[in-house]
């Protein structure tokens, strides 16, 4: 699915070492979109981009982007 919005906040970058011994880095941010024109109030989500895709998006607060996303859970720790 893909959204027309603005960036709404960017949360400081995240970084780690994964149990292999990787090197991660993670930037969440919330991007606000109006599903359909004639909404009165825009929807919110959280996103997060991760590695090398951080310097190649170069996000910034108040962006209008067009944002393509899907969305999928798996149980983690049986939650």
């Amino acid at each position: 699915m893909q959204f027309r919005g603005r960036i709404n906040r960017i949360f400081p970058v995240q970084s780690g070492t994964s149990s292999q011994g990787k090197e991660w880095s993670r930037m969440d941010f919330i991007f606000e979109y109006f599903e359909q024109p004639t909404d009165r109030y825009a929807d919110r989500v959280l996103l997060s981009i991760m590695n090398d895709r951080i310097k190649e998006y170069d996000l910034h607060e108040g962006n209008e982007v067009i944002i393509g996303f899907s969305h999928n859970t798996r149980e983690y720790q049986g939650r």
